[in-house]
């Protein structure tokens, strides 16, 4: 998911010593102002309310731009982004949002507020099946109406008290509101220009396509060519252009670490979405274009608790001490680190509780109470996608479990668009998934598992931790409410809808004529979208 994690952000510059839009040869683009990123998986949708994945948050928040931004020096602080400044009340519920005059869609129309109010109401709309409603459920009303318990949105609690004004009221006080506020659900869409093509409130409205997406962001979409590349350019109608430097961004899709660190060597790229785990050079002599940053994100097993053999929590608390975490970062991965918790260890405030550890003997116990019987015991399957980091993972995964428990556990590969829409079917019993942080909060982790949310794929449902998420959302003293949020993550750990793995790293290669890319280095929670929206408002510079 993760966000990370807006895109660009007010001081830092990229430096090209010497790439083309389709050339993607690095010496030419740079020569020419064009960035050329390596960037995981073909993007699905460029719609902000239907995208979900982290390859389609990037190129979104190149072509968006929501109310906030992200600050240059702090991933907790709030930069502006179409709104120049806001307000909130004393008790934290009502916000209110000031935008910029000469914000701009692409098409030269004015950006109003009207505009967020009706994007909103698109996002939360039943019928319409956004991928984030829950990011909008802070709002007054705004789950009632999203469940069908009130018609009117007038009821919601945003408002467009002029068109250069957006009034938002919580239901409750949040102290981390404005971090939601960074979220790529929460990027306008061109409700006017979207009628042009059909209903604006229809999913099936193909606006967000080459000849017609209308955007507000410092780019906009020139051409994209499925499964090959997506070239952005400068966009003149940007209420901050001049201080846009760069020409254009080309995003190429790469599914395989190989392939696209092939592509990187060829001097095809200058900066790859990953690395392949039997590159990475751990030596002194690491070479220089090899880079490792913190990183937001959490891999893990998902357990689909709804199908009758995974129900028991026994069952999936074998499986889970089976399996040796570290063997995974270290052997397999060669990256990140062995995950305690689901929530990483490096939010602010926040000490998350740990799991049980890697206790093969406890695991086989377990199993054998379960199946005293050899031939009673059942055959899994795993779904994983085609991706061979997460094939080496599950295979890995796959032997533990035949080692330490017999158990036979057949493994599905798939196209990742495909892993999703049988995770959201419940067509499945083991999947392996990976997390990333939309905002620098244990929420942005801890609500996936809340009862009501649509992106709980393990079906898991637990009133006691619905109840601590409930109570640390009214909670304004940080110390209590970061208690309440580890205690639910504890009910979590102790349940095992979920097996957290590993805590991930942002392993990338850099092409040494780029320069001043910001790095997660010093501030590891940065990119909760692992791209440079951290180092300066507009961190995508040449000069």
């Amino acid at each position: 998911m993760l966000r990370l994690f807006s895109f660009l952000a007010l001081s830092g510059i990229l430096v090209f010593s010497g790439c083309s839009k389709r050339k993607a040869n690095t010496t030419i683009a740079a020569e020419e102002g064009i960035l050329l990123l390596g960037n995981g998986e073909e993007p699905s949708s460029l719609d902000p309310h239907i995208a979900a994945t982290v390859s389609e948050a990037h190129i979104l928040y190149v072509l968006f731009e929501g109310l906030v931004s992200h600050d240059p020096d702090s991933p907790q602080k709030i930069a502006p982004g179409v709104a120049a400044t806001w307000t909130v009340s004393n008790d934290g519920r009502k916000y209110n949002f000031q935008l910029r005059h000469d914000a701009r869609w692409s098409d030269g129309t004015p950006v109003t507020a009207n505009d967020f109010v009706r994007s909103v109401q698109r996002a939360i709309d039943p019928k319409f099946g956004a991928i984030y409603p829950e990011m909008f459920f802070d709002l007054e009303n705004a789950q009632s109406y999203f469940q069908g318990k009130i018609d009117s949105f007038s009821l919601v609690g945003i408002k467009a008290p002029s068109e250069l004004e957006v009034e938002i009221t919580l239901e409750k006080g949040s102290g981390h509101f404005l971090q939601k506020l960074k979220h790529f659900a929460w990027l306008p869409i061109p409700a006017d220009a979207i009628t042009k093509y059909g209903d604006w409130l229809s999913r099936s409205t193909r606006w967000a396509t080459q000849d017609r997406i209308v955007s507000n962001g410092p780019f906009v979409l020139d051409q994209w060519t499925r499964n090959s590349f997506l070239e952005t350019s400068q966009s003149p109608h940007y209420w901050d252009s001049e201080n846009v430097i760069l020409n254009g961004i080309t995003f190429f899709p790469y599914e395989d670490a190989q392939i696209e660190y092939q592509a990187f060597r060829a001097g095809q790229l200058h900066i790859t979405d990953k690395i392949p785990p039997e590159v990475i050079d751990f030596s002194e002599q690491r070479p220089s274009f090899q880079k490792s940053d913190p990183f937001l994100a959490t891999s893990y097993l998902i357990f689909n608790t709804s199908s009758p053999l995974l129900s028991d929590a026994s069952l999936r608390k074998a499986l889970a001490l089976a399996i040796d975490k570290e063997s995974l970062s270290r052997d397999i991965l060669r990256s990140g680190r062995d995950a305690t918790s689901f929530t990483p260890d490096e939010i602010d405030d926040y000490i998350p509780p740990k799991s049980e550890s890697y206790n093969p003997d406890l695991a086989a116990k377990l199993f054998s109470q379960l199946y005293p019987n050899s031939t009673d015991v059942p055959n899994l399957t795993l779904i994983v996608s085609n991706s061979p980091a997460s094939r080496a993972i599950t295979e890995a995964i796959q032997a533990m479990w035949q080692e330490s428990l017999g158990i036979r556990v057949d493994i599905l590969n798939m196209e990742a668009k495909t892993v999703f829409s049988t995770l959201n079917s419940g067509n499945f019993e083991i999947s392996f998934l990976s997390w990333t942080g939309d905002y620098e909060d244990p929420t942005t982790f801890l609500e996936l598992w809340n009862s009501s949310n649509t992106k709980n794929r393990a079906r898991w449902k637990n009133s006691e931790y619905d109840k601590l998420l409930e109570q640390a959302a009214a909670e304004r003293e940080v110390a209590k409410r970061m208690s309440l949020l580890s205690e639910a993550e504890s009910i979590l750990l102790e349940d095992f809808p979920i097996v957290p793995l590993i805590w991930k790293s942002k392993d990338y290669c850099q092409d040494e004529s780029v320069s001043n890319w910001p790095s997660n280095e010093n501030q590891p929670t940065c990119n909760t979208i692992p791209f440079p929206n951290c180092g300066g408002r507009f961190p995508l510079r040449m000069r």
